[in-house]
């Protein structure tokens, strides 16, 4: 399933004097040229890039390039894609060969199954599309009330085809490769290919000296180097309780560093009058319900993710923070009640908010992370 996330970009970075907008924009200003390019990933969700750099034509075409690339192998809904190879088309045990970020990113996702015991499990997938919340599925109804939904009996059978363990990832004389067990298995890897995408932007922009530079995808972002004025990215949250595309929750202001957010309030349709959101608890196979409507996670440290130790993984040691942080995000949607005390006991900067009861809304932030309250609707809770 996608994760769903989203960052307002009408607020989203401030830098010369000129708010960040949809569209494409050029500007030069003595130190270098910047340009706004917008793009789809996973054939749904927007990205935006701006690149502050006197070879910003080379760095941005080799970002979207890379961004392509990932896409066009991992998206489970385009026909040539290898993804899309292996959950409808592959044998059991036929070895499916791809490529090293794939495999990197495969890697990590089963790091994370493994250690949150299948909370987040990107094998959850055919339990997805069984309740029309796959990407492609859910498009057709968002936001609209349905007349039924899967039964018990129906979820319990096609979890037995949602064991991430049935899936072994490999390297011969080939290549990398993957396969899988049964016939059922499905992955998609939306929870944490977005925050992959802006890691490996993020080493471009460092290859290339950048002076400055930010990637959003989905509600996923990466900031590299400064603004010109010296100031902070400021990033604001959409209000996740709200019909209003514009109406800030509040703003978080960053340096060089990630936000990921996930939430219940883009990607829902209705059964019975109650939302029932994309978000899936691997463990159980329903779409969550709990208090938490939101919650961001801000630069994750490169100590956090040794809760998730990857052995696999083959590449140098870098600190994948907008991967971990996008993993981390959702989570800490699935914990609920619990997702304040996991973050403080881990040493998470995360910003929570809450539907304690219908139209009664709390927020939580993490001691240190320059955030101010937008919405006033929301009376902070601390620890």
């Amino acid at each position: 399933m996608t994760v769903s996330k989203r960052i307002v970009s009408w607020i989203l970075v401030i830098t010369l004097g000129v708010t960040s907008i949809v569209g494409a924009i050029f500007l030069f200003n003595g130190e270098g040229f910047f340009k706004t390019t917008v793009g789809i990933f996973f054939g749904v969700i927007p990205y935006e890039l701006r690149v502050w750099a006197n070879d910003e034509p080379e760095v941005t075409t080799e970002v979207v390039d890379t961004i392509n690339a990932l896409n066009n192998e991992i998206n489970v809904t385009t026909e040539t894609s290898k993804l899309y190879y292996l959950n409808n088309l592959a044998e059991p045990l036929e070895n499916v060969y791809i490529s090293l970020d794939t495999y990197n990113l495969i890697s990590i996702a089963k790091s994370i199954f493994l250690s949150t015991e299948g909370i987040l499990n990107p094998a959850i997938y055919p339990v997805a599309e069984l309740w029309n919340l796959s990407a492609d599925r859910l498009s057709l109804i968002l936001g609209q009330e349905v007349i039924s939904i899967p039964t018990n009996e129906q979820i319990e059978i096609v979890m037995q085809y949602c064991d991430f363990n049935d899936f072994t990832l490999g390297q011969d004389e080939t290549g990398y490769f993957i396969n899988k067990n049964l016939a059922e298995n499905k992955i998609e890897l939306g929870a944490i290919a977005k925050g992959y995408a802006c890691d490996l932007a993020y080493q471009i922009f460092s290859a290339h000296n950048v002076k400055g530079a930010y990637l959003e995808i989905g509600g996923n972002l990466i900031t590299y180097g400064d603004k010109t004025d010296g100031s902070k990215y400021n990033i604001a949250i959409q209000n996740p309780r709200t019909s209003e595309d514009y109406s800030a929750f509040g703003v978080a202001r960053i340096d060089e560093q990630t936000i990921s957010v996930s939430g219940d309030y883009n990607r829902y349709y209705y059964y019975l009058g109650d939302r029932v959101n994309h978000i899936i608890n691997g463990q159980t196979g329903y779409p969550v319900n709990n208090s938490v409507i939101m919650c961001a996670v801000q630069n994750v440290s490169s100590s956090v993710p040794n809760l998730f130790a990857t052995e696999n993984l083959m590449v140098t040691p870098y600190n994948y923070s907008s991967t971990y942080a996008d993993a981390f995000s959702t989570v800490l949607f699935i914990l609920g009640d619990q997702a304040r005390t996991f973050a403080i006991n881990n040493g998470l900067s995360v910003i929570l908010a809450f539907e304690t009861e219908l139209y009664t809304y709390e927020y939580f932030a993490s001691s240190g992370l320059d955030f101010t309250l937008i919405n006033q609707n929301y009376v902070q809770v601390f620890e």
